[in-house]
Protein backbone atom coordinates (compact mmCIF):
# COMPACT_ATOMS: atom_id res chain seq x y z
CA UNK A 1 0.00 0.00 0.00
CA UNK A 2 1.60 3.43 -1.07
CA UNK A 3 2.55 5.98 1.88
CA UNK A 4 0.20 8.42 2.41
CA UNK A 5 0.50 11.50 0.19
CA UNK A 6 1.58 14.71 1.87
CA UNK A 7 -1.29 17.76 1.99
CA UNK A 8 -1.34 20.89 0.33
CA UNK A 9 -0.56 23.67 2.50
CA UNK A 10 -2.29 26.65 1.75
CA UNK A 11 -0.94 30.37 2.15
CA UNK A 12 -3.43 32.52 4.25
CA UNK A 13 -5.83 34.46 1.71
CA UNK A 14 -3.68 37.30 0.24
CA UNK A 15 -5.02 40.33 -1.17
CA UNK A 16 -5.06 41.81 -4.73
CA UNK A 17 -1.53 43.05 -5.91
CA UNK A 18 0.52 43.68 -9.28
CA UNK A 19 1.16 39.60 -9.91
CA UNK A 20 -2.43 38.29 -8.74
CA UNK A 21 -5.26 40.96 -9.60
CA UNK A 22 -7.75 39.04 -7.38
CA UNK A 23 -8.26 38.00 -4.07
CA UNK A 24 -6.08 34.28 -4.21
CA UNK A 25 -4.22 31.66 -1.99
CA UNK A 26 -0.93 29.48 -2.95
CA UNK A 27 -0.23 26.04 -1.96
CA UNK A 28 3.78 25.67 -3.21
CA UNK A 29 4.36 21.96 -4.29
CA UNK A 30 7.69 20.60 -5.81
CA UNK A 31 6.09 20.47 -8.90
CA UNK A 32 4.77 23.89 -9.15
CA UNK A 33 1.73 25.98 -7.66
CA UNK A 34 -1.93 25.84 -6.99
CA UNK A 35 -3.32 29.16 -7.66
CA UNK A 36 -6.98 29.47 -6.08
CA UNK A 37 -8.23 33.29 -7.57
CA UNK A 38 -11.89 34.67 -6.67
CA UNK A 39 -13.22 38.13 -6.52
CA UNK A 40 -13.48 39.19 -2.93
CA UNK A 41 -15.77 42.36 -3.41
CA UNK A 42 -18.62 40.78 -4.77
CA UNK A 43 -20.77 38.62 -2.99
CA UNK A 44 -21.33 35.12 -5.09
CA UNK A 45 -18.06 35.09 -7.19
CA UNK A 46 -16.99 31.21 -7.18
CA UNK A 47 -13.31 30.44 -7.00
CA UNK A 48 -11.11 29.10 -9.58
CA UNK A 49 -8.34 26.94 -9.95
CA UNK A 50 -6.28 29.05 -12.42
CA UNK A 51 -2.92 27.86 -12.20
CA UNK A 52 -2.04 23.82 -11.10
CA UNK A 53 1.59 22.66 -11.51
CA UNK A 54 0.15 20.90 -14.93
CA UNK A 55 -0.75 23.78 -16.71
CA UNK A 56 -3.73 21.56 -17.77
CA UNK A 57 -6.25 21.11 -15.03
CA UNK A 58 -8.62 23.87 -13.44
CA UNK A 59 -11.84 23.84 -11.49
CA UNK A 60 -14.45 26.02 -10.06
CA UNK A 61 -15.41 25.68 -6.40
CA UNK A 62 -18.68 26.47 -4.72
CA UNK A 63 -16.06 28.06 -2.09
CA UNK A 64 -12.48 28.68 -1.32
CA UNK A 65 -12.69 25.29 0.69
CA UNK A 66 -14.38 23.59 -2.13
CA UNK A 67 -12.03 24.70 -4.46
CA UNK A 68 -8.79 23.74 -2.39
CA UNK A 69 -10.59 20.28 -2.10
CA UNK A 70 -10.62 20.00 -5.58
CA UNK A 71 -6.86 21.02 -6.19
CA UNK A 72 -6.05 18.38 -3.45
CA UNK A 73 -7.78 15.70 -5.20
CA UNK A 74 -6.49 16.38 -8.09
CA UNK A 75 -2.44 16.66 -6.85
CA UNK A 76 -2.82 13.34 -4.86
CA UNK A 77 -4.32 11.33 -7.59
CA UNK A 78 -1.32 12.50 -10.52
CA UNK A 79 1.09 11.78 -7.26
CA UNK A 80 -0.09 8.20 -6.46
CA UNK A 81 -0.43 7.13 -10.45
CA UNK A 82 3.59 7.86 -10.41
CA UNK A 83 3.95 5.45 -7.61
CA UNK A 84 4.60 1.62 -7.90
CA UNK A 85 2.06 -0.54 -6.79
CA UNK A 86 1.93 -4.03 -6.25
CA UNK A 87 -0.25 -4.61 -9.21
CA UNK A 88 2.28 -2.66 -11.35
CA UNK A 89 5.36 -4.48 -13.30
CA UNK A 90 8.11 -3.78 -11.97
CA UNK A 91 10.07 -1.24 -14.82
CA UNK A 92 13.25 -2.90 -16.24
CA UNK A 93 16.14 -1.17 -15.26
CA UNK A 94 19.35 -1.25 -17.72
Amino acid sequence: MPRPVRPLVWSDVIEPNGSVHYHHVIAETPFGRFLITWKGWKDNDFPTIDETPWHEWGGVGTSVEDAKAMAEAEYKKRVLACLQTEETPNAKRT
